[in-house]
């Protein structure tokens, strides 16, 4: 990770979170103008690192495809976590990811008992998984049709994550990520 990448990294995944908070949707051009800008902070301050770059932005569609499948995930978080992968590398990424996963997974249990709904979020759930088994057919998980606030925008999630490997590896951890 060069110096400049993760205040980058910070901007586009605040723009989405914006977007994706306001219209919970990630607009594609918050995608590919962060993508060209850390793409080219990578070729200014480290292109033999270039390839590392490259393959960090595919490496999180393998595991996440999916919960996309699925419908338990949209499209323009993958895209995100493509983001954050290119920057940290595919070894921290992966701790972003089950920090993020567990920020999401904190925030949508306080939610259900907050809405008094987890006994019935959980039910869904288990019904689910038993249509998915019985019938071997893959449908959305949640509708965004349902008008319960059931969907979590998860691009704040990813931020946080973010955020939280960057303290991690700053103030905690022994590593120099190039920001202090």
């Amino acid at each position: 990770m060069q110096p400049v990448e993760p205040g980058i990294l910070i901007l586009v995944l605040t723009a989405a979170t914006i977007f994706d908070v306001k219209d919970k949707r990630i607009p594609n051009i918050i995608v590919v103008i962060g993508y060209a800008a850390l793409l080219g902070a990578r070729i200014v301050t480290d292109a033999a690192a270039l390839g590392d770059f490259m393959l960090g932005s595919i490496y999180p569609l393998g595991i996440l495809l999916i919960l996309f499948i699925f419908g338990m995930f949209g499209a323009g978080d993958i895209k995100l976590y493509c983001l954050v992968s290119a920057v940290t590398g595919i070894r921290d990424f992966n701790i972003v990811l089950v920090i993020s996963m567990f920020l999401g997974a904190i925030y949508a249990l306080f939610k259900m008992i907050y809405k008094k709904n987890l006994v019935i979020r959980m039910q869904y759930l288990a019904a689910y998984f038993t249509g998915l088994f019985l019938t071997k057919t893959v449908s959305p998980y949640c509708v965004r049709e349902e008008g319960d606030g059931n969907v979590v925008s998860f691009s704040g999630f990813i931020l946080a994550g973010f955020i939280v490997y960057l303290y991690w590896r700053c103030v905690i951890g022994t590593g120099n990520i190039g920001i202090m």
